[in-house]
């Protein structure tokens, strides 16, 4: 999590080298629709692009470039983080991110993955309520792994489950809502790994240290919304860790104890990605806001993938 209760942006820091450039401000301005990227000319390839754009063309070379980003990344034993469009089942149009990294146990080479839906809460909304009907892990899975993994009340896979959580280069966080200042409780090797931060120095702390004069305000506002009244959310803005700066995709998610109707905990998902895959992400969901608002709704439309769900 980058944000939670933090002040506005600033806090009296000068802007550091490796800060947003002037394109990449005004890439942020006009994905939160205050200006229109053609006209602010911060990518110019993205009018360029939906002047012509044929979409199952499009798809076909994004499904070209990903297959060739995650073989070489699957080669060289490597983590990856992708930005591409897709499709759900029904044929709506989505924008997704996917955190890719090895995972090695007992001698072998397993991949974590972790699929970010881009299109999702992009405005706070009240989450779907999910229940598993046990707690075991193993009713998650399919047999497509060791069956020593469910030995032990399904402990090995626990194990690896765990370490694939920690291969990712993807920050995740617990923050404790109860606490004082909401501090971080938990903290994955990725958010290290990103931050630069060493677990031990900011476990107990509020992650509002992250932010810097770039930041933009009015995600802070969304976040503060989303945290003071229990919704989910997503927004992506510029963070900082402790050697540099770096655009940050946040999901925020709260956790509710069983028989509490309150909020106990938030599960902060970031995902770092560079000012060309925020480009990407600006082209990607234009198109897809293009297109759903000229094709009329269908009978079939799966409206709990890539939507906010109803409150």
């Amino acid at each position: 999590m980058a944000a939670a209760g933090g002040p506005a942006a600033g806090g009296g820091r000068a802007t550091p080298a490796g800060a947003p450039t002037k394109p990449d401000l005004e890439v942020m301005a006009a994905l939160r629709g205050r200006a229109d990227v053609g006209e602010l000319g911060a990518s110019s390839r993205s009018t360029t692009r939906r002047a012509s754009r044929n979409p199952s063309a499009d798809l076909d070379e994004e499904a070209s470039r990903l297959l060739a980003a995650v073989e070489s990344a699957v080669e060289e034993k490597r983590p990856t983080v992708e930005v591409f469009p897709a499709r759900n089942r029904s044929g709506r149009p989505l924008a997704l991110a996917l955190s890719l990294a090895p995972v090695a146990h007992e001698g072998k080479v397993y991949w974590a993955a972790l699929l970010h839906d881009l299109m999702a809460h992009q405005i706070p909304t009240r989450p779907s309520e999910h229940a598993l009907a046990s707690n075991d892990l193993s009713v998650l899975f399919l047999n497509r792994f060791s069956r020593s993994w469910l030995w032990f009340n399904a402990k090995p896979l626990e194990k690896v489950m765990i370490s694939a959580v920690h291969s990712l280069e993807t920050m995740l966080s617990l923050v404790d809502m109860a606490g004082t200042d909401e501090p971080m409780v938990w903290l994955s090797q990725g958010f290290s790994r990103v931050t630069g931060y060493a677990r031990e120095q900011v476990l107990g702390t509020n992650c509002r240290f992250l932010q810097a004069a770039p930041t933009d305000p009015a995600a802070v506002r969304c976040i503060r919304h989303a945290l003071r009244n229990g919704l989910a959310l997503r927004v992506h803005f510029w963070n900082e860790g402790s050697k540099d700066g770096f655009w940050n995709i946040l999901s925020l998610h709260p956790a509710r104890e069983m028989g509490d109707s309150g909020v106990r905990y938030y599960m902060g998902v970031g995902l770092r990605v560079t000012s060309e895959q925020i480009g990407q992400m600006s082209d990607i969901l234009a198109a897809c806001a293009e297109e759903i608002a000229s094709t009329p709704p269908a009978e079939d439309f799966d409206e709990g993938v890539g939507a906010a769900p109803a409150p």
